[in-house]
């Protein structure tokens, strides 16, 4: 966290110190001397929530895409800047991209284990919201050599719309293979553990889903815990009208 915005967040911890003491000094003055503390103590700090991963989301890969809505309350407000923080410490700051803020994570950076994932977002008037947190689970470390497959469609670059198709293959001479992960985006939001033959498709229905780079990827498993994440494939979504 850079000096201005380290300032920043102690000054939002000062005031909302501030606002707990506000009442009882009021009530005690009564009388003149408490409008500063007045617009203090009604001054809502502002809502943020995450929207994905789900919570319980299994996750996995450098692309893991965090999405966070929020909002600033009061005249002439907005929202900073948002830290987004793994058990409890920073690990990174969500970009506002059409209207919701972005967090690209890179999950190798922790062990694989389960964790608790929440958001921090700050006013111009250094006013403070946390998010509800939610748990994910990092799954990267494979016990073993798992099979390699590829995307065949859609094709990298492509610009995708309403329900897409989604299919990968087996790579020759890999061993067969017993479970199929689909991830949009680093989380898993497909599972097939009854998968026969080499070819796997999936219908990724992207109603709902915010416009602009998605990131599609394999995670395809030889026996359990032995599974091997597929080369990324980044495709535009435009919005369904």
């Amino acid at each position: 966290m850079n000096r201005a915005k380290e300032n920043l967040y102690r000054a939002g911890r000062q005031r909302q110190g501030l606002r707990r003491g506000v009442l009882p000094l009021c009530l005690v003055l009564m009388l003149g001397g408490c409008d500063f503390y007045d617009e203090a103590a009604v001054e809502q700090p502002p809502e943020v929530a995450l929207m994905r991963p789900g919570d319980g989301a299994v996750i996995a890969g450098t692309n893991v895409l965090v999405h966070v809505a929020a909002e600033a309350f009061g005249a002439d407000n907005h929202i900073a800047f948002i830290n987004v923080n793994l058990n409890g410490e920073r690990v990174g700051e969500a970009e506002q991209v059409s209207g919701r803020f972005l967090f690209r994570w890179n999950t190798f950076e922790v062990p694989d284990g389960t964790y608790r994932l929440e958001a921090v977002a700050f006013d111009r008037h250094q006013a403070r919201g946390l998010s509800a947190p939610l748990q994910v689970v990092v799954a990267n470390r494979s016990a073993g050599k798992g099979p390699n497959t590829a995307i065949l469609s859609p094709a990298s670059g492509e610009t995708v719309s309403g329900k897409v198709r989604v299919v990968a293959r087996k790579q020759a001479d890999q061993p067969a293979i017993t479970r199929v992960d689909f991830l949009i985006d680093g989380v898993v939001l497909y599972s097939d553990e009854q998968v026969s033959g080499d070819t796997f498709t999936y219908a990724w229905d992207t109603q709902g889903e915010l416009a602009g780079l998605h990131t599609l990827e394999v995670k395809a498993y030889s026996q359990p815990g032995v599974f091997r994440l597929s080369e990324a494939t980044g495709v535009m979504l435009l919005p369904v009208r």
